[in-house]
């Protein structure tokens, strides 16, 4: 099959401390403008534990592909926390990168939650679909956001000057 995902940075991430997320959590903090059905049901009231800082990997998507085969390459722990993608998009207003991010919800399921700027409502869309046998195919050219999983990303991370 060979390799679906290109890295395109790394982001580090801080700590923080457990919350409770709320639709006032998503929209203040982050500036989430709309969510769909199952993002409300799955990562509204949901007890987030404190996170530890870490770096997130920024990769695209080089052809089409379904998130199982995304999630293959991505390894063992795919998901990002809670928090983390929280901050990702506190920190990436106005972004045109059009991200997929796995996360794990209320039903301690992995979702696949997908995001785009919303220049009309000034904030973030976000939809979390389910992970299901027939799984989405994602465009070529989307960004995959995830946790670090490779010590030669981590050592490139880490010898770079960039540190967004």
């Amino acid at each position: 099959m060979g390799q679906i995902l290109t890295n395109v940075r790394d982001f580090k991430v801080s700590a923080h401390p457990a919350v409770t997320t709320t639709q006032k959590f998503w929209k203040d903090c982050c500036g989430v403008a709309w969510m769909n059905e199952d993002f409300k049901a799955q990562f509204v009231g949901l007890e987030v534990t404190a996170t530890d800082s870490a770096v997130l990997s920024i990769s695209k998507l080089e052809r089409y592909s379904f998130d199982d085969a995304i999630l293959k390459e991505l390894g063992v722990k795919p998901e990002t926390s809670v928090h983390h993608f929280a901050e990702l998009l506190r920190r990436n207003k106005n972004s045109s990168e059009v991200s997929i991010v796995y996360l794990r919800g209320l039903d301690k399921k992995r979702w696949a939650v997908d995001t785009r700027w919303n220049e009309l409502r000034n904030g973030w869309d976000v939809y979390a679909r389910p992970m299901k046998k027939a799984m989405r195919e994602w465009h070529a050219g989307r960004v995959v956001v995830s946790r670090l999983h490779t010590g030669k990303k981590l050592f490139r991370f880490l010898s770079s000057s960039i540190y967004t």
